[in-house]
């Protein structure tokens, strides 16, 4: 009997071990508000996320704002109209704000867009988080303090090739893998998928999306058995 009791205590005491690491790690585990990065044609438009990660117990509540410079770049919109707005509370701002009884506790969750129009010149536009006034609340309505931000940039250049996933200025078999998602994160200069003009960057096939198919069109066009891809598919849907 003995020996059994110390077995339980034994097994509890490394359960209460076990639930106090992970809570601890869980803790120093920022959570991590960014922004996208872009590169754009010259007056084209584009729908750039903006991203939660977080571990457990999640993100259930939060207030982002998104800054820009508004003499360089114009926002036309943001996805959920419903709960975000442009220019509040003053130009060059972007404010988003939800709340969901269901903690975010994944990496790179996708919660809202930025709608933007480049302008007819180079430049380099920054979209950052404002630190100074993001807010974020756990399921239990507690404050999350340990945060953490990434700014996106929006490149704005003369010329935006279709199919060059990773903007080196050519097409290769580089962009396919990029497409495939083999490549390292980050490699991307637009995000597949996102919408550039109405259509999907890297839809290559012009069948509404970026998908290992048009990774299939890009390899056949490299090989000569496909026409070049093209920045002007009709918008699916």
């Amino acid at each position: 009997m003995g020996i059994a009791r110390w077995g339980a205590r034994a097994s509890l005491l490394a359960l209460a071990a076990y639930l106090c690491f992970t809570a601890m790690a869980s803790a120093s585990t920022p959570t991590t508000f960014g922004v996208d990065s872009v590169r754009l044609g010259y007056g084209s438009s584009a729908t750039i996320p903006v991203r939660i990660s977080s571990g457990p117990p999640g993100v259930a509540g939060y207030a982002i704002d998104v800054r820009y410079d508004p003499s360089r770049i114009t926002v036309t919109g943001c996805i959920p109209s419903h709960f975000c707005t442009v220019g509040v509370p003053d130009p060059g701002v972007v404010r988003f704000a939800a709340f969901s009884g269901e903690g975010i506790a994944a990496p790179g969750v996708i919660v809202a867009y930025v709608v933007v129009q480049a302008p007819s010149q180079a430049d380099s536009v920054t979209l950052s988080i404002d630190r100074t006034t993001l807010q974020a609340f756990d399921p239990t309505g507690e404050p999350i303090t340990n945060v953490s931000t990434m700014n996106g940039t929006v490149d704005v250049v003369p010329d935006l090739l279709a199919g060059d996933m990773n903007c080196d200025g050519a097409l290769n078999a580089a962009d396919a893998l990029v497409l495939l998602g083999q490549s390292a994160n980050g490699s991307a200069c637009t995000p597949p998928g996102d919408k550039i003009d109405g259509v999907a960057w890297g839809d290559v096939n012009c069948d509404g999306a970026a998908d290992t198919m048009d990774s299939l069109a890009l390899l056949r066009y490299l090989s000569g058995l496909a026409p070049a891809p093209s920045l002007t598919c009709p918008p699916a849907g």
